[in-house]
């Protein structure tokens, strides 16, 4: 049995709408009106320190919804694959499950009124077809799919969920004190109806106490390697002096590699098409080194805490 779920890449947002539009159209929800999908765009700090957060809200699909629950009708109720839906014809519009629901993702429609709530597009689904709000993102920042079948999704997860990569473990780290000592390369099927591949790859420096530690406040490279062949980024951030976190002092106005306090954390994109061959088995393998190419030695050079790199890497697989 499918168990199904829905992946939102805030890097990939640009807040254009479209889900909330494509949603309320094919539900027909009058305009005004309390949707299924609703976009959160906030601003935070003051002039010129500024940060700008742009994220849809819907319903969770929780493991173990309140507003089922609470439903004394058993008009909410979740289904075997795990989707939480509403039968209106049960419903009774008492609406404590709009109350049990911590994420205000329930609201009324109708008259007389029933409860009414994303079900990622449901009958779409038993019929094979993606949700509405996913066909209708041009940034493909929605991916739905299978969670226990990563190729049922349009990405894959590759390496880690920052994974930490030659830091302090348990009060040990290796003893070559690089990176690409510490990542094993990974074997990755490419399916044969993949159009383009893209990697999702983010790299953050950490090194907490010490601003001499290369970790955090160097400039390095970051490497990519698809059967032998590098693709390289430098995700050096050079605006953290724009701190949205009001009244930060020393070290948090330094630029940094790869993020920024107070900041959202994006990454690079890396089209791999070219790299890959469809239907084939692709090596993908991780280094960081100096930004002239030389060795990063991921020691401390005195004070502070041991340091880090996390990673994290995604494939997108595009199809027909």
């Amino acid at each position: 049995m499918s168990r199904y779920g829905l992946c939102v890449d805030l890097g990939r947002c640009i807040g254009c709408y479209g889900c909330v539009v494509g949603c309320k159209n094919s539900n027909m929800i009058k305009a005004g009106e309390d949707g299924r999908i609703r976009l959160k765009d906030e601003i935070r700090g003051e002039y010129p320190r500024l940060s700008r957060w742009i994220f849809p809200v819907m319903c969770m699909q929780c493991d173990h919804p309140p507003c089922v629950s609470v439903c004394r009708f058993n008009a909410s109720y979740k289904r075997e694959d795990g989707i939480i839906t509403i039968d209106p014809k049960k419903c009774v519009g008492c609406e404590l499950c709009t109350f049990a629901c911590p994420y205000g993702a329930r609201h009324m429609i109708g008259d007389p009124h029933v409860a009414d709530s994303c079900d990622f597009c449901a009958e779409r689904i038993d019929s094979g077809q993606l949700p509405y709000c996913v066909e209708s993102c041009p940034m493909d920042a929605l991916v739905f799919g299978d969670l226990d079948d990563p190729w049922s999704a349009s990405w894959i997860p590759v390496m880690g969920n920052w994974d930490n990569a030659g830091g302090d473990s348990g009060g040990f780290y290796d003893p070559e004190h690089n990176v690409d000592s510490q990542i094993d390369p990974v074997d990755v099927e490419i399916p044969e109806d993949a159009t383009r591949v893209e990697a999702r790859l983010i790299t953050t420096g950490h090194s907490f106490g010490n601003s001499g530690n290369c970790a955090e406040f160097c400039v390095m490279r970051q490497d990519l390697y698809l059967d032998g062949e590098r693709r390289s980024v430098l995700p050096w951030r050079t605006d953290c002096e724009h701190n949205p976190v009001a009244n930060q002092q020393g070290t948090w106005r330094y630029d940094r590699n790869g993020w920024c306090p107070g900041a959202i954390t994006i990454g690079q994109t890396i089209d791999i098409t070219d790299m890959v061959t469809p239907g084939e088995t692709a090596v993908l393998d991780f280094d960081i080194r100096m930004q002239d190419g030389s060795e990063y030695e991921n020691t401390n050079p005195g004070g502070g805490a041991t340091p880090l790199e996390y990673v994290s890497l995604q494939l997108y697989i595009y199809r027909e």
